[in-house]
């Protein structure tokens, strides 16, 4: 399982995010890389293993490479 997929699994249930506030600082704290699309309001975070998550008002997905 990738790191983006650990993350999402942890804190995403039925599609909600259950604490936001916990789920940006685990995605800040193990990011390699953090991007902001002001166009598209959304942050992706790019961890280690090349996995990321795109995360953008209520919908998280995460992606096994950017």
């Amino acid at each position: 399982m990738t790191i983006a997929a650990q993350i999402k699994s942890f804190h995403v249930e039925d599609e909600t995010v259950k604490n936001y506030d916990e789920f940006t600082a685990e995605c800040e704290e193990n990011a390699i890389e953090t991007e902001q699309d002001m166009d598209l309001e959304s942050t992706t975070y790019t961890f280690a293993d090349g996995s990321c998550i795109v995360w953008s008002g209520s919908n998280v997905r995460a992606y096994g490479s950017k």
